[in-house]
């Protein structure tokens, strides 16, 4: 890909954007890794819950599967509301510095 400013200009919007001083081949390399590690991840819980390590037939079940939906919104929200109960429940064990403002479920209209 051209980048006008050639590769110095590349190595400074990696800089900007990031905040790390990582060349373009060491930035590459770094993406593929997590693809790598994500992949990975998606194979072991797709045996574990489908059956099957084949990411094609996971995301396939996972985009098709109705079973795997909300049925309503109630639903959504309920879920939402469980998860952040957990997230509250687990912050004094992963941090020393507990947050002052609450946190939310907030449910979004159709126009938003």
């Amino acid at each position: 890909m051209y980048v006008p400013g050639g590769a110095a200009e590349y190595v400074r919007l990696i800089r900007m954007h990031t905040s790390l001083n990582l060349t373009p081949d060491r930035l590459h390399s770094a993406g593929l890794q997590e693809v790598t590690r994500i992949n990975g991840e998606m194979e072991e819980l797709g045996e574990r819950v489908f059956g099957t390590r084949d990411r094609a037939q996971i995301l396939k079940r996972l985009r098709t599967d109705r079973e795997l939906y909300f049925d309503s919104r109630d639903e959504v929200a309920a879920k939402a509301e469980e998860a952040l109960s957990r997230a509250k429940a687990a912050i004094p064990k992963w941090f020393g510095k507990l947050p002052r403002a609450d946190c939310e479920v907030v449910r979004m209209e159709e126009h938003e």
